[in-house]
């Protein structure tokens, strides 16, 4: 009971004891009640508890448990810290020690989770931007974007959904309810006639069936946009399907050989027979559409590069890969959608590799003078045997993953090698490097298109390291060139590096093809 003293005419009510409070948190005095066990008799029973339950994780939270309820804070977390040890995972005990838990692992204290935090989000950022140099990118305010980007963000452009870019009109467009179907806008009062899967052809709006034969005619050609590029075609929509997938299988090969992409989806065609092929390369006096390409190289393959397609009267550059793909054409049938392929890949390099001073010159004198096909090839960075070889190497060289090559995803390749065997061997690397392919010795530079293939392949899967390092090199060299033309002698010199390397080891090559 309580004992009242008067000291000093104060009244003073002494307490039954003057245990300082954080002498009890710290352990030297038990906090039980009356009648409790004393400290050294609950030590001695934590002590048996603990040697019981030793390398066993349930027994152990058994024993914390009873620490918890017994007061014994020190022992308590000593049971935690050895349940972590047989479960490290284990977050209610991790978090009975005041442990923080960020990016996958718990630490001791929140202030060694900061410390952590800080170095590891510098080394991100610094990971961050050495992988984007490597693809050539610029910052551009919090983010890394391509430097053909720039121009349109900073007009306040975005992407949509098709990543087609849009100015602020068109995305008032899309806030007010308008669609995209393919390239061509939707009013809101027209949507009704998306849901019934119709197409809006001209003024009309059209089932498939009908809208493929709109669709047929090169001037009318179907205008698809997927992911990476831009496809047209006048093939029945289902098969010019084919051919867009195709050509986005084929992208990540043709950034692996030249270590960029293009800021822009290219556009590629894939007409519906021969005769529209032959019609749409040569021009066409009756549809008053000029010819689009100026060496005749269309019948060297099933595909040609369109290097004086312009768009008629704005003589905007068009300039792209085109081939054809008809299923009632054996021959067709069994190569469209190789040709499709390449075709794609020409319009990707000549996104990287563009020669913009011979087409702006062109288009500003309006036509006066005539086009260039001379200065416009002599203003490329990369040679015309990787350039080809590229298109080819996605074409016949690449490892392919359809159905049909489940059993060997090299079936191609072993079959492209076969041909240059029947073809009488490999040519002279020189001669391979020269390039000289033309209309008037067309099987010789077939042979040229696929060989060069080869060596393209050897360079990304050949397994050589001095070409793997110095392959290294010359996408870094297209890099920088792009972003500054005064660098792109830097390319040229690459690639005679290059070539020489494939001299050197012409042994490995043909180890490496089986020649």
């Amino acid at each position: 009971m309580f004992v009242p003293l008067l000291l000093s005419g104060l009244l003073f009510v002494a307490p039954p004891s003057a245990i300082p409070v954080d002498a009890v948190r710290a352990g030297a005095v038990s906090r039980t009640e009356p009648g409790a066990p004393a400290r050294q008799d609950l030590t001695a029973e934590f002590e048996k508890r603990r040697a019981a339950a030793e390398g066993d994780a349930q027994k152990l939270w058994e024993v914390a448990n009873w620490c918890e309820a017994n007061g014994l804070d020190k022992e308590f977390r000593s049971c935690l810290r050895a349940i972590l040890k047989i479960d490290d995972g284990d977050k209610k005990a991790h978090e009975l020690l005041g442990h923080v838990f960020y990016d996958g692992q718990w630490f001791p204290s929140a202030a060694q989770m900061e410390a952590y935090k800080k170095k590891h989000e510098a080394e991100l950022r610094k990971d961050e931007e050495r992988k984007a140099k490597e693809q050539g990118l610029v910052r551009h305010g919090d983010r890394w974007v391509h430097p053909e980007d720039v121009p349109y963000l900073e007009r306040g452009f975005v992407k949509d959904e098709s990543g087609t870019w849009i100015d602020p009109e068109e995305q008032k467009k899309l806030a007010e309810g308008w669609v995209r179907q393919d390239l061509e806008w939707i009013s809101p009062e027209e949507k009704p006639n998306l849901e019934k899967g119709l197409w809006k052809c001209g003024d009309r709006w059209l089932g498939l069936a009908d809208a493929d034969a709109y669709h047929a005619e090169i001037d009318r050609c179907w205008k698809i946009p997927g992911e990476r590029f831009l496809l047209y075609s006048t093939c029945p929509r289902s098969l010019a399907q084919r051919a867009l997938l195709e050509a986005e299988d084929a992208y990540g090969d043709l950034v692996r050989i030249f270590g960029t992409y293009p800021a822009e989806r290219p556009h590629f065609v894939v007409l519906n027979s021969l005769d529209q092929y032959g019609r749409f390369a040569n021009g066409d006096p009756a549809a008053q559409r000029p010819g689009t390409e100026s060496a005749g190289l269309s019948s060297v393959h099933g595909v040609f590069f369109a290097d004086v397609w312009f768009a008629i009267p704005s003589l905007e550059y068009l300039g792209a890969g085109v081939t054809y793909w008809d299923e009632k054409d054996e021959r067709s049938k069994s190569f469209g959608r190789l040709f499709a392929r390449h075709a794609a890949a020409q319009s990707f390099i000549e996104r990287i590799d563009p020669s913009p001073a011979t087409t702006v010159k062109f288009r500003e004198a309006q036509g006066a003078g005539g086009f260039s096909p001379a200065d416009f090839w002599k203003e490329k960075l990369l040679p015309l045997w990787l350039r080809y070889g590229a298109a080819a190497y996605v074409e016949r060289y690449f490892a392919d993953k359809s159905p049909g090559a489940a059993s060997n995803p090299h079936m191609l390749r072993e079959w492209s090698v076969q041909n240059i065997q029947r073809a009488g061997g490999l040519d002279p690397l020189d001669t391979i490097f020269a390039f000289g392919i033309t209309v008037e010795n067309s099987e010789g530079s077939g042979k040229l298109i696929n060989e060069a293939g080869l060596l393209v392949a050897f360079l990304l899967d050949g397994g050589c390291a001095p070409l793997a390092k110095e392959h290294g090199v010359l996408k870094e060299a297209i890099r920088q060139a792009r972003q500054d033309q005064k660098k792109a002698p830097e390319v040229q010199k690459v690639v005679a590096n290059i070539q020489k390397l494939f001299q050197k080891n012409e042994e490995a090559l043909r180890k490496f093809a089986k020649l």
